[in-house]
């Protein structure tokens, strides 16, 4: 046995049988004087009043507005081709493509088009189409559609994007 090692039975059979009274004590007058405390009792009753409120907002809150579009495909037939769509005169025109989903850029495009759509809805509900469609759908449809746009390949025939080609960036750069 150690010398740090008898040091340290010694304390526990006689240093610290004797101060545990002494120490039992102290904690008590100081857990009184926290008990007895009116700021502790404050917090804790907003504390108290804040998980109140949180819970009863989980518990009956207004169940989520179900989206207008379940999915990507419904949103773009059913919103923006209808409101994007061409005359007969002006077919040979507009770029645009039956196949669009099998275009990657624009599914991406029309998935975060649809996404906007439904928090606008949300949150503006009487002007969220004024809003949608001059600050996000014009924008991407005319960056889909234009002349040498994702569908300016798609006139005469659909032709699958062609993805940009990369190298791999070294570990120094």
């Amino acid at each position: 046995m150690t010398v740090t090692d008898q040091f340290a039975q010694a304390l526990e059979r006689g240093l610290l049988p004797a101060l545990k009274p002494h120490v039992s004590d102290l904690l008590a007058a100081q857990s009184d004087a926290i008990l007895t405390d009116s700021r502790l009792s404050e917090a804790l009753a907003r504390l108290i009043d804040e998980q109140t409120r949180i819970m009863k907002a989980e518990l009956f809150a207004e169940p989520p507005i179900p989206p207008l579009y379940p999915d990507v495909i419904s949103f773009v037939v059913k919103e923006l081709c209808p409101y994007y769509g061409k005359t007969a005169g002006r077919a040979s025109q507009v770029n645009w493509t039956p196949e669009w989903h099998k275009h990657p850029e624009a599914i991406k495009r029309f998935t975060a088009l649809w996404c906007r759509f439904e928090k606008l809805r949300i949150q503006e509900p009487d002007t969220y189409l004024e809003t949608f469609y001059r600050l996000h759908a014009d924008y991407h449809m005319d960056r889909i559609m234009k002349p040498d746009g994702v569908f300016a390949d798609c006139k005469k025939a659909d032709t699958p994007l062609i993805p940009l080609t990369t190298s791999q960036p070294s570990k120094d750069e």
